[in-house]
């Protein structure tokens, strides 16, 4: 279910976004931030479901006038939009 006040992606596609698709998020730990670069090289070898080592992540962004939506999938299926 959606969270109340937001808006599903279908809704918002609807509506002729200028813009929209799929970008990739580089996801950095705080801890990776201020690791040595020894430490750095150390943490990547860590399992990623740890959360020690930068990832991507896959999010799909429609912009209409100057607001930009943020969902973690295109479907948007119980994913209320981030406005930016």
């Amino acid at each position: 279910s959606q969270r109340e006040g937001s808006i599903a992606a279908s809704i918002l596609l609807q509506s002729s976004p200028s813009h929209h698709g799929q970008v990739m998020k580089l996801n950095i730990p705080l801890v990776y931030s201020f690791s040595p670069t020894c430490v750095q090289r150390a943490l990547r070898f860590t399992p990623a479901f740890l959360g020690l080592k930068p990832s991507w992540k896959k999010r799909y962004l429609i912009q209409i006038g100057k607001y930009l939506y943020r969902f973690s999938s295109q479907d948007g299926n119980g994913d209320g939009a981030t406005t930016t």
